[in-house]
């Protein structure tokens, strides 16, 4: 699952077991498609073609990347959605999610399963509208989540699998608790179904 981002992402890999009724996080991590283009090696590219398009382009190998090493089931991701605070956020997730689904479409024949932020927030915490840090505190003590492991590759060159520096980075932590939920909900969501 993801919580998308062109800046940055979160992204775990959880296994739902039904006859216990618990996620494993089997790993999660990040992934910085505009961090690698905006480096030095890449910028005749940024001029040529635009950095969106490059941030794409990465955002792409990143996702072909974690398709390729994990090979999920279902691939489940935070929707878009308006933050007045920030207008233009809402285009680069936009962005994010429609060049997701093609890669998934085309490539691995899956689908980009969408859930609205809000509904995510309400299934782990109880209300729609937490933060942050309600959000990580519901994740971190409820009781049918269980953390196998956390990426160790601090330095691989490869975006994707540059990946959770350590449990106590706030900015990855935010993320990839995110994308916990996300799964959590979408496990929820087809076992109902």
């Amino acid at each position: 699952s993801f919580d998308p981002g062109l800046s940055m992402s979160g992204w775990n890999l959880s296994i739902y077991n039904l006859d216990k009724k618990t996620m494993f996080i089997e790993d999660c991590g990040m992934i910085y498609p505009n961090e690698e283009v905006s480096l030095a090696k890449n910028k005749i590219n940024n001029i040529r073609y635009g950095s969106r398009i490059m941030t794409l382009d990465q955002l792409r190998n990143d996702i072909r990347f974690l398709m390729d090493n994990y090979n999920p089931d279902f691939v489940v991701s935070e929707d878009a959605f308006f933050n007045p605070t920030r207008p233009l956020a809402y285009c680069a997730l936009v962005q994010w999610l429609t060049l997701v689904s093609m890669v998934l479409f085309n490539e691995y024949n899956h689908t980009l399963f969408k859930l609205a932020p809000k509904i995510a927030k309400q299934v782990i915490s109880g209300f729609g509208g937490a933060e942050k840090l309600g959000v990580q505190y519901a994740v971190a003590h409820k009781e049918d989540i269980k953390f196998n492991k956390f990426s160790s590759n601090n330095d691989n060159t490869h975006s994707a699998s540059g990946s959770l520096k350590n449990e106590l980075n706030s900015r990855t932590f935010n993320l990839s608790f995110l994308s916990i939920i996300i799964s959590l909900f979408d496990c929820e969501l087809f076992l109902l179904i």
